[in-house]
């Protein structure tokens, strides 16, 4: 994706429905859009926040990008399966199902830029904050007793899940944003989410969705203390309502699960470090 967003060609796959389908509107916007910030750059994605303008009110957005070079991801595109389209269907599924916030997807699109490649393009809300892997390795200034209640709504992001009988196999700190205006944890990315299937007991439910909080962070370098990982999972035992007298029995056994799935897992160094060009400030408590 170049500097400008790809604006040629427009063509309009998904749209929320207080918006316009209208392709020329969606041009229009983007060829417009102003306050470019690439945020991520990949061999297969380009994130990038921006301005747009649909109508005479500005907004904040972010693009997600998906270039379409190879004829199984045009096929992928065509039929509605790209990563971005899942996205889509599953960010869905979160708001019909959850009580977790996430962010607000407003148009998928297929475009092609001024270099003739074509991209399926997912625009969504911008909100303001940082990722929680952000959160997680950086000084951010937050008392104290904001950040254990963070940690506390980041643990009850698992069970909210299973409570809508779906499983995330991609909930990674990187996919999470701390809210700026309450600190609350909002989904950024839904792709990973599946429905869970009925073979799924509650520990192999839960377990992999705890541990990619921690597989990811533990990549980077980024030390969790034990105090944070008990608060987080004693939330989430707590959100699925576990009788008071069964608790630290529940806690023990899916905290055994949670190190089983963070001890298998092999080397947690990411392909793509999500802080790259980021440096940690060593005081962070």
């Amino acid at each position: 994706m170049p500097r400008e967003l790809p604006a040629i060609g427009i063509r309009v796959r998904r749209v929320a429905h207080d918006l316009t389908a209208d392709p020329s509107a969606w041009a229009e916007a983007l060829r417009a859009a102003d306050d470019l910030d690439e945020l991520k750059s990949t061999d297969t994605v380009r994130v990038t926040a921006a301005r747009i303008a649909l109508g005479r009110t500005p907004s904040e957005v972010v693009v997600k990008g998906e270039p379409v070079r190879t004829l199984r991801s045009r096929v992928r595109a065509r039929l509605r399966m790209s990563r971005l389209d899942r996205q889509w269907v599953r960010a869905e599924l979160v708001r019909e199902r959850c009580a977790t916030p996430i962010a607000r997807d407003l148009a998928l699109l297929h475009a092609r830029d001024t270099l003739g490649v074509r991209w399926v393009l997912l625009i969504t809300e911008r909100i303001p904050g940082h990722t929680l892997l952000q959160h997680m390795a950086f000084a951010s200034g937050s008392p104290r007793i904001e950040r254990r209640g963070i940690t506390r709504a980041v643990g009850r992001i698992p069970a909210q899940l299973a409570e809508g009988e779906l499983f995330n196999r991609d909930l990674k700190p990187s996919n999470v944003l701390v809210r700026e205006s309450d600190a609350q944890p909002v989904l950024i990315d839904a792709a990973g989410v599946r429905e869970a299937g009925p073979d799924l007991t509650r520990e192999r439910l839960l377990a992999p969705m705890l541990a990619s909080l921690v597989i990811e962070p533990t990549g980077c370098g980024i030390p969790i203390a034990e105090t944070d990982r008990w608060r987080a999972l004693r939330a989430c035992v707590d959100e699925i309502g576990v009788p008071a007298r069964e608790r630290r029995a529940e806690c023990r056994r899916l905290w055994r699960a949670v190190a089983h799935v963070v001890d298998h897992h092999g080397d947690p160094t990411p392909k793509d470090n999500p802080l790259r060009g980021e440096h940690r400030n060593e005081s962070t408590p």
